[in-house]
């Protein structure tokens, strides 16, 4: 009898394959089937018209690739190397998480799926190993899979229409993966795989636009038409990179100037109240708050859209302050040739104030580096509100005098020439009063830190600088840099430096000569979602509790969140509004107009925000939050959902200032209108020129509504760029690691990360077998913070969990009980998986019978999973590592000699019925097991269900007549379904989240119902889909058809709850 090869030897082999095999000589056999395999994997024809680029922007190339030795033993990739795993059918890309995939090719999306946890593990079947993916159509009718995908992030449904290099979704390590990549199949109409590349070991044509050489990067060209680069995933001016030269933290900045520059004031009327102000189509406009409302609306025809201020490069420049010290909030903007214009409140409107010199078109400042570093700050501490900005020569202030601007200061050398030029540089650039001296002093990140200069009035001097938030910590990144404020959180009165780290958000304290270590506040860390811009942008400061220290208020998925630390005492935390994705608040037309103010004067900050109906506020109380009457202004539907006018929104935060005669304590100091400030007047101001004007003279379109530690070395000098090469280029918006750069290749950066990612996954599963100062290691050399936050402090922008309750087995430190049976056992030691790869597990086995081993013919095999089969003389089936199904009978006494081969295809986990009848299987590669197959162990009938795209984990009634399976719906979400072959009914159960099967083990249908571990514990429903036993967390799931135990893979009883 000829034998099948196993990775570790031979095996015994029965049935048809045997049959035909002992009919011809050994070596004309294997060349047949070798030969029957090659037909089968490939069309008759090798001609396609499918070309692909590279399915993302990162100049990264191929981890691991198709395997042409198909089901036999070792692998060759398409160069005949060995850069491959046996069976693997794709080509895997070592991302990191996050790293935006695109389209390779224009088409149809077929099937999506939507459901599994971010980082899945070795053998988790969820997605049919696929994790989260999207599978494309192609017009020539070959398809593309992207497998492994971010739970949330595909922006693509089933039927959508996608063109080459459009963004789909982003990468993770979801479904069966040792960690971060990316898995592309590509399979021909009738979806049989094949290797995307071509080479001398393959019968396969190619698909690659351009493939370029032997490990080299593929290339990322669609053969498109040019157009000018914007944020949109896609490479629109077909240089093979997406979204380069920044042009998302551009739009970030363009977005948020109520995030990095917020106003002190917009109280245009002195009653102490914040008014809401924001250009209309008709110009400047401020509605006067009442307290508990809003009254009139204050107009002007200041900066309209026909006066050109529809260019971002004017309405960006948008500030408002106290330009005249008169304590009403004036207004600011770009002039095309006029320089910077300001205009002041006579509280029943707006009268020209002054025009700053400079600050034109011609002089450069259509540039994002220059107009969006605008600020009001007073940097002599005289009441008036000055104008800075970074320009050509650095960073600059000219002094109001009340009448008009004076004077000029000087302040650092932040030019282009030394590397200033970078968003992740000049969007940090922040304000402040850091040392209380009355005068806003400045602070800006360079490649080794944050650095903070105090102003003198008359220039600035270097004050102190942070390591901690350095190129290398990965604050190159917008979800780091963008999160910087000053903020005085002790309430000291001195401004501090606040941000949001990989693990969560921290505050350095600010002391007389630098800044103490980081304090963490609250754990909103990347791992829980807080690394989404509809999140970590929404940052905004202010004093909750009028304890005289600035609190935190931001955006989860489901509701605002505000914390703070008590002066003197805790961290404390609490809920707001319910500004939630399923209402529509991750779009930043309404999350980036978040504001935090105070609009009845009581030094408790309120929250706003635009919604598609108006603007939205809440109040601050003594139990939390409580709305007011919404402005039915601001609308979608009068112009607002536009840039060019929502991102003007300003509502002040409503800070101490000097005190006024206006019947309100405006310096904080508990006493009205003293100091004999009623006997003083005002200024008055006179007319000036509104129009923006354009760069060639015209106007802008007319459409518009009607309505860390303190390192304080100074020798460094002002340089942004120690690694400024590394850093410019790609963006760094969407395509890094969450603790990413310092210097280095494009190239070979991102891939370090990308292999070093899974290390920190097990430490942070496995931390306690982890020496704490290796942990500390690696971590910075990933460029991750120190810090581990406390789990009673876990904040998560998702609202829930993204952690795997199933160990994960990259490394075992022992074997695993593989499946059990009465006295019977099979256990398993898992072999090293390739890093970064989606390879299935495979275990060298040892069969046990009353803890003794016995001698059986697949004892040199490996094997990826196995059931037990009941019966009297029970049996095994095992899915070798080759994905081919086995089945071995076990006397009783001895095992037998016999292994009988029942599939030949690939496929994965098999389970068992409790009476012995049958078992049932998925068959197909991974993400396309689409056919369900039911064998009968007698050998007397065999069912088989086609499962449409995709579906996992089945499992078979007791008497084999039903089947229960896991399989996505057409939305791309989690369907767990029963089929009765009796009446070839097939219903969908009703189950919770989460609730479906996904471990590596399969399912057991039960007495007690049908039980199955998942991705978040252990659980037994019944056939509605209801929960009704669980277990939070659980190490895989057996169940013991002999005695009804359920055991985990050590071996262990699992105790499962009863459901209330």
């Amino acid at each position: 009898m000829d034998m099948i090869g196993t990775d570790r030897g031979r095996a015994s082999l029965s049935g048809p394959l045997a049959l035909v095999t002992m009919m011809m000589p050994r070596s004309f056999a294997f060349a047949a089937a070798y030969l029957a395999l090659l037909l089968t994997h490939f069309p008759a024809s090798t001609a396609q018209a499918t070309e692909l680029r590279r399915p993302f922007a990162e100049s990264i190339a191929l981890g691991y690739g198709f395997d042409n030795n198909y089901s036999r033993s070792g692998c060759t990739d398409y160069n005949c190397g060995s850069i491959c795993y046996d069976g693997h059918t794709g080509a895997d890309f070592p991302l990191v998480v996050g790293t935006d995939v695109l389209a390779s090719a224009p088409g149809t999306v077929v099937a999506t799926y939507n459901g599994c946890s971010n980082y899945g593990y070795v053998g988790n079947t969820c997605g049919g190993r696929c994790g989260n993916y999207v599978k494309i159509r192609h017009p020539d009718g070959e398809y593309t899979l992207y497998c492994h995908m971010k739970k949330g992030s595909l922006v693509v449904s089933n039927g959508d229409s996608v063109d080459c290099g459009e963004k789909i979704g982003e990468s993770a390590s979801s479904g069966s993966s040792s960690g971060p990549h990316l898995h592309l199949a590509w399979r021909t109409s009738s979806n049989v795989g094949q290797d995307p590349y071509a080479g001398a070991c393959t019968n396969s044509p190619g698909a690659w636009r351009d493939q370029n050489g032997y490990r080299d990067p593929v290339g990322a060209s669609c053969g498109c038409s040019p157009s000018t680069e914007v944020c949109d995933g896609s490479d629109n001016d077909c240089d093979g990179e997406a979204d380069e030269d920044e042009v998302c933290e551009v739009d970030l900045l363009v977005e948020a100037p109520m995030s990095y520059a917020p106003p002190k004031t917009t109280d245009v009327n002195g009653d102490g109240l914040q008014d809401v102000c924001a250009r209309f189509g008709a110009g400047w406009g401020c509605y006067l708050a009442t307290g508990d409302g809003w009254g009139e609306r204050v107009t002007s025809n200041k900066m309209s859209d026909d006066g050109g201020w529809g260019s971002r490069h004017y309405y960006a420049t948008i500030r408002t302050g106290d330009v005249d010290g008169d304590g009403l909030a004036d207004v600011c903007g770009r002039h095309s040739r006029n320089g910077y214009q300001c205009w002041r409140s006579t509280g029943s409107g707006f009268e020209h104030y002054a025009d700053a010199p400079g600050y034109t078109n011609d002089d450069g400042w259509t540039d994002p580096g220059y107009y969006t570093t605008f600020r009001l700050a007073d940097v002599n501490g005289d009441g008036k509100d000055d104008v800075c900005a970074r320009g050509p020569d650095g960073w600059s202030c000219q002094l109001s005098t009340g009448s008009g601007f004076g004077d000029t200061v000087d302040g650092p050398d932040w030019t282009d020439d030394v590397g200033y030029n970078h968003a992740w540089y000049y969007g940090t650039i922040r304000t402040g009063d850091i040392n209380a001296d009355g005068k806003d002093d400045v602070c800006i990140r360079h490649s080794r830190g944050y650095r903070c200069y105090t102003s003198n009035g008359q220039g600035f001097d270097h004050f102190a600088d942070i390591a901690d938030l350095s190129n290398d910590g990965g604050w190159t990144d917008a979800k780091y840099w963008s999160t910087i404020r000053l903020a005085d959180y002790d309430g000291d009165g001195k401004d501090d430096v606040c941000a949001r780290f990989y693990g969560g958000y921290r505050c350095m304290r600010t002391t007389d000569s630098g800044f103490e270590a980081p304090e963490h506040l609250r754990s909103l860390s990347d791992d829980s979602g807080w690394g989404d811009r509809d999140n970590y942008s929404t940052f905004r400061v202010g004093d909750l509790n009028l304890d005289g220290a600035d609190d935190f208020c931001v955006r989860a998925n489901a509701n605002m969140t505000c914390f703070g630390k008590e002066v003197g005492g805790d961290v404390f935390r609490f809920g707001g509004p319910t500004w939630s994705d399923d209402n529509g608040w991750d779009e930043a037309r309404y999350y980036q107009t978040i504001a935090m103010t105070d609009l009845d004067n009581d030094r408790r900050r309120d929250l706003c925000a635009r919604s598609k109906d108006g603007l939205n506020c809440v109040l601050r109380t003594d139990d939390g939050f409580e709305p007011i009457a919404r402005l039915d202004d601001f609308t979608n539907d009068s112009g607002w959902g536009v840039i060019e006018h929502w991102s003007t929104l300003r509502l002040g935060s409503g800070e101490c200032r000097a005190e006024l005669c206006n019947g309100f304590d405006d310096d904080c100091d508990g006493e009205v209108d003293e100091g004999g400030v009623c006997s003083t007047g005002e200024d008055a101001g006179n007319g000036g020129n509104a129009d923006a004007g354009s760069p060639d003279g015209g106007s802008a379109d007319a459409g518009a509504p009607d309505t860390g530690r303190t390192d304080s070395d100074a020798s460094g000098g002002d340089v942004a760029y120690d690694d400024a090469a590394s850093t410019g280029g790609a963006s760094t918006y969407a395509g890094k690691a969450a603790c990413s750069t310092g210097t280095g290749s494009a190239r070979s950066t991102p891939l370090l990360l990308a292999l070093l990612l899974p290390l920190l996954l097990i430490w942070r599963r496995r931390r306690k077998a982890v020496p704490a100062l290796l942990a500390v290691g690696l971590l910075t050399l990933v460029g991750c913070d120190k810090g581990e936050p406390t789990p009673d402090d876990s904040a998560n922008a998702n609202t829930q969990t993204q952690s795997s309750a199933l160990t994960s087995a990259e490394a075992p430190a022992a074997s695993k009980l593989l499946a059990v049976y009465g006295d019977w056992s099979l256990r398993g030691t898992l072999q090293p998986v390739p890093e970064n790869s989606d390879a299935a597990p495979r275990y060298a086995t040892t069969l046990l019978r009353d803890g003794k081993p016995q001698s059986w013919p697949l004892d040199d095999a490996f094997i990826t999973n196995a059931v037990f089969v009941p019966g009297d003389t029970p049996k095994l089936a095992a899915r070798l590592s080759n994905g081919r199904l086995v089945l071995a009978s076990l006397a009783e006494e001895t095992v037998s000699d016999t292994v009988s081969e029942l599939d030949d295809g690939v496929g994965f986990v098999v389970s068992a019925a409790a009476d012995g009848c049958c078992i049932a299987y998925m068959r197909g590669d991974m993400g396309m097991q689409s056919s369900l197959h039911v064998y009968a162990v007698d050998g007397s009938r065999s069912r088989e269900l086609t499962v449409e795209q995709n579906g996992w984990s089945p499992a078979i009634s007791p008497d084999g007549s039903k089947v229960a399976y896991v399989a996505p719906t057409s939305e791309g979400e989690t369907g767990f379904y029963v089929h009765d072959f009796n009446t070839s009914q097939t219903r969908r159960l009703d189950v919770a989240e989460g609730a479906f099967p996904s471990g590596p083990q399969p399912p057991f249908w039960t007495d007690r119902g049908i039980a199955f571990a998942a991705e978040r514990g252990a659980y037994i429903v019944d056939l509605q889909g209801g929960i009704l036993e669980s277990a939070a967390t659980t190490d895989g799931l057996l169940v013991d058809y002999s005695t009804g135990r359920f055991v985990d893979a050590t071996g262990a009883e699992i105790k499962l709850s009863v459901s209330q």
